[in-house]
């Protein structure tokens, strides 16, 4: 197709009743200053929710946290998804 990235995904959410993504938002597995914004494009066309979770090695363990549910105005959601990074 010609779309990008993210129109593709969402055409498969659409033409699916079952279909989970994992996405890194840093876009690699490096630490990174910011983070790439598809993972919220996707989400939000898509409507459906970003389930956070966080790998602690140390424990080894993932957490999960709830579904958050994107409003469509990323200044004011980005903050609110990466709440719980900053523990």
């Amino acid at each position: 197709k010609t779309n990008n990235l993210v129109d593709q995904v969402v055409d498969i959410y659409d033409n699916h009743e079952d279909f989970v993504i994992a996405i890194a938002p840093e876009g690699t597995r490096k630490k990174v200053g910011e983070w790439k914004t598809g993972f919220y494009y996707i989400a939000d066309k898509a409507k459906i929710p970003i389930v956070r979770c966080v790998f602690d090695r140390k424990r080894k363990r993932v957490e999960f946290f709830k579904p958050f549910w994107t409003t469509g105005n990323i200044m004011v959601d980005l903050p609110v998804i990466k709440e719980v990074y900053s523990i």
